[in-house]
């Protein structure tokens, strides 16, 4: 599949940023991905690459120490919408819980949520979702 976006990849699960690295470079290569263990890394690299980068796919943990991926949230919806617009984000989250999945729809920055590891046809079907510019990309929790 040809790669029209840069991606980033904020977690604190080392574990899980190499199974996604390799799985993004496995189907979608070459590629640009960043990735961030310490949320507040990625937010300052966000607000220092504004007008430097094409779009950009950001998956993010929602439970991590310091900041969560809703603190995460918070602080990202008050960046210039400049900035919001150059990001397509889906939380890519080990929880199955309901209530994270339907709190992530309240966020009008998340365009999606998947259920860590990262599968690829879940992961097609979201790209497949926002080339359509249908970004309603929440589909089932598996």
């Amino acid at each position: 599949m040809k790669n029209q976006y840069n991606y980033l990849v904020i977690d604190d699960d080392s574990h899980n940023n190499l199974i996604v690295n390799m799985t993004l470079k496995r189907y979608f290569a070459p590629l640009d991905i960043n990735v961030f263990t310490k949320p507040l890394e990625g937010l300052e690299f966000i607000k220092n690459m504004h007008g430097k980068i094409r779009h950009t796919i950001l998956l993010l943990d929602i439970n991590m120490p310091v900041m969560s991926g809703w603190d995460f949230l918070g602080e990202f919806e008050k960046l210039d919408p400049e900035i919001q617009d150059q990001f397509t984000i889906c939380m890519l989250s080990s929880s199955v819980d309901d209530r994270d999945f339907t709190k992530a729809k309240h966020y009008k920055s998340v365009d999606g949520y998947m259920v860590k590891p990262l599968k690829k046809d879940i992961f097609l079907d979201l790209l497949g979702h926002l080339q359509l510019n249908n970004i309603e990309a929440f589909g089932d929790i598996e």
